[in-house]
């Protein structure tokens, strides 16, 4: 549900795509190169990921030049912060240029949706605490987080993207850093992420990529 003015931009409510989705998804060369993959965990939100209870808005574009901002209410009673998100960003498209740029906080993530620390990376330990047990009979592993969420204060990621098209040709890359904090420890990941396409055809096109993560 929303208000929509050329002039003026748009505002809408709801459960709504935020910046990082609107503004650098789609410099994601893996996820157009397979339709499955995306960058370890989803921790940067390059997956296309939405805010639920959020006012929303999107600026007209300018000559090129568009921005956006979206705020998440926790729906908390008696506490404004606890499940709340924002996230703001920008766009910039002239010619055969483009660049995205955007940032996106959550806080206390595990309200937003449920963080499960070794289903999203395989990790047995994050920010210190053990993720799962082993028995040592028979190495069965129990996920600690699988029907409650890992405890997390806040997660935030800031996402920077662009590409450059050349005829058939377009190369494309990204950059993501997030910090997870949680139980008085921060812990940070980097993803560079570089590819490009060929379109060989209207319906024939040639995707390729590297992606490396840091955490």
């Amino acid at each position: 549900m929303g208000i929509k003015s050329n002039q003026w931009g748009t505002v809408s409510f709801g459960n709504q795509l935020d910046m990082t989705e609107e503004f650098v998804y789609l410099y994601n060369i893996s996820a157009w190169a397979s339709g499955y993959a995306i960058h370890q965990g989803d921790f940067d939100r390059m997956n296309g990921d939405r805010l639920p209870n959020s006012v929303k808005y999107m600026s007209p574009d300018y000559g090129g030049f568009t921005f956006g901002g979206v705020y998440s209410f926790g729906n908390v009673s008696g506490n404004f912060h606890q499940n709340s998100a924002w996230s703001v960003g920008a766009h910039y498209a002239r010619n055969t240029f483009n660049l995205g740029v955007a940032y996106t906080q959550l806080n206390n993530p595990n309200g937003i949706y449920a963080f499960d620390p070794y289903a999203m990376i395989g990790a047995h330990t994050f920010l210190g605490q053990p993720t799962v047990t082993i028995d040592p009979a028979i190495g069965a592993r129990t996920d600690l987080f699988s029907a409650n969420p890992f405890s997390v204060d806040r997660q935030g990621a800031l996402a920077v993207g662009g590409a450059w098209t050349l005829g058939n040709l377009m190369l494309s890359g990204n950059f993501t850093w997030t910090s997870i904090k949680g139980l008085g420890v921060t812990s940070y990941m980097k993803v560079y992420e570089a590819g490009a396409s060929y379109n060989f055809r209207p319906d024939l096109a040639l995707y390729g990529g590297y992606q490396h993560t840091r955490f």
